[in-house]
């Protein structure tokens, strides 16, 4: 019997170090957690102010979904590094995502009669629910992870606690 390549391929892996599947671990906590805040919000704004709420809802929360999505992955990415790489790449991240929205900020500005639908109270609504959902997720699973710290020994045995 033959094996597939995908078998293979995955039985080639190497098993991912802790610290990348903390990192992977948060990552996932945090989209499950934003994805329920954008859905929210912006089934709330379908349902109680409209189409044009709730498509403006929607856009706002899948902006700053991306916009910490895309953070978090290089946190994934860089988390075998040394530090200073990852203080590094997560700058450089932050620098170009922050840009990349200042870049939209300011083509809205240009376009505003092209953006007449768009419901500004919507807006912040979706983007602060994704925000906030996905930094309650975040730091729940986080509460949650496992870092292994081993005390050295004492260097006097007979020695207590200090209770």
């Amino acid at each position: 019997m033959a094996s597939s390549p995908t078998r293979t391929a995955v039985a080639d892996r190497a098993p991912i170090s802790a610290d990348r599947a903390r990192a992977l671990h948060l990552l996932k906590a945090g989209v499950l957690g934003g994805h329920i805040g954008a859905l929210v919000s912006s089934l709330a704004f379908f349902w109680t102010r409209g189409p044009a709420s709730g498509v403006s809802c929607l856009i706002a929360a899948m902006m700053a979904l991306a916009f910490y999505t895309i953070g978090q992955a290089v946190q994934v990415a860089y988390s075998d590094a040394p530090t200073g790489t990852v203080l590094t790449a997560s700058l450089v991240s932050y620098a170009v995502r922050v840009s990349a929205l200042g870049g939209v900020l300011a083509l809205s500005m240009t376009q505003q009669e092209r953006l007449t639908s768009m419901d500004p109270t919507a807006v912040v609504v979706g983007t602060l629910a994704v925000v906030a959902t996905w930094l309650a997720a975040e730091i729940f699973a986080f509460s949650r992870l496992r870092f292994p710290v081993f005390d050295t020994p004492a260097s006097n045995s007979g020695t207590g606690t200090a209770s």
